[in-house]
């Protein structure tokens, strides 16, 4: 089953456009019995840096058998996770930049050898792929179109 981990408000777009069968789990209430299919790790208010790490979501991803999707934030999680770099920016991110909407105040800038970089602004990296995991510092869920290239045709 497709299990979608969320934080805070920013998982409402996915929750509505998801049209397949799914469990919305919020971030403190993760079971430690279940081995998704697949899992979304939505994005969120929260800064990655000032965060500490989520065990029982480090499991969950883990344990999961089929792809990992992370946006923004949780793209930074999976970045964190891996041993990626993430920076921190004074002001928030926001817009629309080579067709993609941004809304975030971290980025990941650097990935170990393990992952593949897809695509790259100016000073981050916006989408990247490591074995199951996919990464997009966007928000491929506010446009349906962008949802089912990034998300639908993936999970």
């Amino acid at each position: 089953m497709l299990i979608v981990v969320y934080f805070d408000d920013f998982y409402k777009e996915i929750v509505r456009r998801l049209n397949i069968k799914f469990k919305l789990v919020h971030y403190t209430k993760i079971p430690i019995n279940i081995k998704p299919s697949a899992l979304i790790i939505t994005g969120s208010k929260k800064r990655i840096l000032r965060e500490p790490p989520i065990p029982k979501l480090d499991n969950l991803i883990q344990k999961t058998s089929g792809p990992v999707i992370g946006i923004c934030y949780g793209f930074q999680y999976l970045a964190r996770l891996s041993g990626g770099t993430i920076k921190e920016n004074d002001t928030a991110y926001r817009g629309i930049k080579s067709g993609h909407h941004y809304n975030h105040y971290d980025k990941v800038v650097a990935l170990p050898k393990s992952w593949t970089v897809l695509e790259k602004e100016d000073d981050f990296i916006s989408v990247a792929k490591c074995k199951n995991w996919i990464g997009y510092q966007f928000h491929p869920e506010y446009k349906q179109i962008d949802f089912d290239k990034y998300i639908v045709s993936i999970i």
